[in-house]
């Protein structure tokens, strides 16, 4: 987490998983503006941390390379053009509509809608990768940008939490 030792609370983190299985079943991805990246008390980073309990910090960021399914969750800087395309290269691989950006935009869907839609009447969800932007409002406006096409914009509902 980078905290100074007597804040760190990387000891403290339990494991966000399926007790069934030693990973998470979908992913996470958060894409983070640069300055958040800096802060010191920037919670988005400990997101991986708990999705991926004996990870080093420095490993959770986004591998340039071959983009695969990720355990877990992984972080992403907007303004590195390796860490954009290899966004871009996830979401053109990703089955379709199951890439998903949580932020309240215009037209957004509730992610309950929109895991509605994905069960397709069966009740199972396939497994999704969920895109969380972080940053402060204005840098997350303007990130916005960043996010590929065929990401789908899903917000939280009244039920779910928002």
């Amino acid at each position: 987490c980078y905290n100074l030792l007597g804040c760190c609370i990387c000891a403290d983190l339990a494991r966000i998983s399926n007790p069934e299985s030693s990973a998470t079943r979908h992913s996470v991805l958060v894409l983070m503006h640069p300055k958040e990246y800096r802060r010191l008390e920037n919670s988005g980073r400990l997101l991986p941390l708990l999705l991926n309990p004996a990870t080093a910090p420095s490993s959770t960021l986004a591998d340039p390379g071959p983009s695969s399914p990720i355990p877990g969750a992984r972080i992403i800087l907007t303004s590195v053009a390796a860490h954009e395309q290899w966004l871009a290269d996830y979401v053109a691989r990703a089955p379709k509509n199951t890439v998903l950006a949580l932020y309240p935009v215009e037209g957004a869907r509730t992610v309950s809608e929109v895991a509605g839609d994905l069960a397709n009447g069966s009740g199972e969800v396939p497994e999704v990768t969920l895109l969380v932007l972080d940053g402060t409002w204005g840098q997350v406006k303007a990130m916005r940008r960043a996010v590929p096409e065929g990401v789908v914009w899903a917000r939280m509902g009244a039920a779910e939490g928002a």
